[in-house]
C-alpha cells in the first residue's frame, strides 16, 4: 500500500477512516469525538451524521450532546435507499460548502450493506444484483471524497472474525487484520479510500483505545509511524497527530 505522504494538500483534503468494532463497544461515541465542540458545548455543529443503524446515536444524545446535521435511514424503504442517499450526499455538500464541516459519521457501512442487499435484490438478479449493491458503495465513497472533511466509516466485524494468521506470515501488510463486515467491491472501495482502518477496543478494565492497523499511511507491518501502538479514544488528537505529520507541524 502507498504511504501517506508528508502532503499539505492531502490534509486538507480531508482524512478518511474505517473504524470496526464489535456492537456496545462505542464506535458512535468515539466518532463524535473528533468534533470540535465535543468537550464543550456538545452541540456538535460540525459533524454529519449519516446514520443507518437504527439508534446509533441515542447513547450521544443521552450523554447530553445535540446532533443537529442529522440523516436518518433507520426508517427508510429498502426500494428508496439510492435516493434518499442522493439527498442525503446532496445536503453534507450544502451544509458544509462554507466550512462548516469538519467530518461525515457513516453509522455503519455493514447496515448499509445488509440495506444496499435487499434494495438490490427488488430490482434485479445474480451478478447485476451485487454490481448494484458495489455501486452504491462507490457512489458513497466517491461523492465524500470530493468533499474537504474527514470521513468517518464505521463498521462492524465479520461474524466469528479471526486475524488471518497466513497472510501475516507471508508479511501482507495492514488490512489483514481487518474484516468489515462488507462484501465484494463494495468492501474494496472502503478499504482502498481509508488513510486509517483501526479497531476501537474495549478491555475489561479501562478506557477504549484506538489500534491502527493499517490504511495509505501503513509503515512497514505496524501502523502509522505518527500513532502509538494504542491510542487514546480521542478521534480529534488523533486527527490533530496526523495532520501534524502531513504539515510538518511540530505538536503543542
Amino acid at each position: 500500500m502507498p504511504k501517506i505522504t508528508d502532503s499539505r494538500q492531502h490534509a486538507r483534503a480531508g482524512l478518511s477512516f474505517i473504524v470496526g468494532a464489535q456492537p456496545k463497544t462505542g464506535k458512535t461515541f468515539f466518532a463524535a469525538t473528533g468534533s470540535d465542540f465535543f468537550t464543550t458545548s456538545k452541540t456538535l455543529s460540525d459533524t454529519y451524521f449519516l446514520q443507518f443503524d437504527p439508534g446509533g446515536i441515542r447513547g450521544l444524545i443521552e450523554a447530553g450532546c445535540t446532533i443537529p446535521h442529522l440523516w436518518d435511514f433507520s426508517q427508510a424503504k429498502e426500494e428508496d435507499l439510492v435516493k434518499e442517499l442522493t439527498a442525503a450526499l446532496d445536503d453534507v455538500a450544502k451544509v458544509g460548502k462554507d466550512g462548516a464541516l469538519k467530518l461525515v459519521v457513516i453509522d455503519t457501512i455493514s447496515e448499509l450493506a445488509g440495506r444496499a442487499e435487499k434494495h438490490a435484490q427488488g430490482i434485479t438478479k445474480g451478478q447485476d444484483s451485487w454490481n448494484h449493491v458495489a455501486a452504491i458503495h462507490q457512489r458513497l465513497v466517491h461523492t465524500l471524497a470530493r468533499y474537504p472533511i474527514h470521513k468517518v466509516y464505521l463498521t462492524h466485524w465479520k461474524e466469528n472474525f479471526q486475524d488471518d494468521t497466513a497472510k501475516k506470515a507471508a508479511g501482507v501488510a495492514g488490512d489483514s487484520d481487518i474484516v468489515i463486515a462488507v462484501a465484494g467491491r463494495g468492501a474494496n472501495a472502503y478499504l482502498q479510500s481509508a488513510d486509517v482502518i483501526g479497531q476501537l477496543l474495549k478491555p475489561p478494565s479501562g478506557e477504549r483505545i484506538f489500534k491502527a492497523h493499517g490504511g495509505k499511511g501503513y509503515q512497514g507491518g505496524s501502523r502509522l509511524e505518527c500513532l502509538g501502538e494504542r491510542e487514546p479514544a480521542d478521534l480529534a488528537a488523533i486527527i490533530e497527530k496526523i495532520n501534524n505529520k502531513l504539515l510538518g507541524n511540530t505538536p503543542k
